[in-house]
């Protein structure tokens, strides 16, 4: 009796000292707080640097609609650094809140040709009269986020749901890490037999949090690299005196004929 008493005992006081070295428990995450994660200027400039297989990409998102009453609206442009006034992708995001804690951020294309809208990140007016029934939900293609830590959210789609026809896909996945130090996103396209058809291999994009100025300043040229002199050829041994020609058909051809360049051959 007296062992099994010291034995609860035992087991009580493990769960007490386990109770207060616990984590605490991480706050609600809300729109606020993913929004202020997601807006700003970002550059995937460092990691192409250090991956050929990355490419330096320029990524803003900007809020929109502040009169909207549900939810934050977010316009959204990705670039090449090379070419910063042709965005490839141009998208509106709607984050809100859902009941079980999470965030979801519902995308949205925009009307007609998207690049009239290009830059709108920095000109708002760029957007003129363009309203929320001027968008095209892309259903099935909303990003969940969770709050896991303090500042950082972590998320993706919902397994199959987002179709997409791009270089054959059917259908195309999202995972997305969020922090103040910036975003982590990875974004692939798979066919019906699930092989990857496009989006990076070996990891997402990693977008640093950038200043304005720096999104907007192109890569620097790369410096030309001096290709080695090829080896000078070895001089020919002297030859003996020919005879001379005795008919025009036998005229000798010269060593290194001129190649004509109106007729390259």
């Amino acid at each position: 009796m007296i062992i099994r008493t010291a034995a609860f005992a035992l087991i009580a006081a493990c769960q007490f000292a386990s109770g207060q070295t616990s984590a605490p428990q991480v706050k609600p995450a809300t729109v606020d707080e993913a929004v202020e994660l997601m807006a700003g200027a970002f550059s995937s400039a460092d990691q192409a640097a250090k991956d050929p297989s990355y490419f330096d990409i320029r990524l803003h998102m900007a809020p929109i609609w502040p009169e909207e009453a549900e939810g934050k609206w977010l316009y959204v442009e990705q670039a090449m650094s090379s070419v910063l006034d042709r965005p490839y992708r141009q998208r509106v995001y709607h984050v809100s809140a859902q009941s079980d804690g999470t965030i979801k951020s519902e995308v949205f294309m925009l009307p007609g040709d998207p690049l009239k809208y290009a830059g709108a990140w920095k000109k708002p007016e760029l957007l003129g009269d363009l309203k929320v029934a001027d968008l095209k939900f892309k259903d099935g293609c909303s990003v969940t986020l969770k709050k896991t830590t303090e500042s950082v959210f972590d998320g993706g789609t919902d397994g199959k749901s987002c179709a997409s026809d791009l270089r054959g896909a059917a259908y195309a996945t999202s995972e997305v890490h969020m922090s103040k130090e910036g975003l982590k996103t990875w974004d692939r396209g798979y066919d019906k037999e699930d092989h990857q058809v496009w989006g990076a291999v070996n990891g997402g994009y990693i977008f640093k949090r950038v200043s304005v100025e720096e999104s907007e300043t192109p890569p620097a040229p790369k410096p030309e690299v001096p290709k080695p002199e090829a080896p000078k050829p070895a001089a020919e041994a002297p030859k003996a005196a020919e005879p001379a020609p005795h008919s025009p058909s036998s005229k000798p051809e010269l060593i290194h004929p001129a190649q004509d360049p109106a007729n390259p051959k």
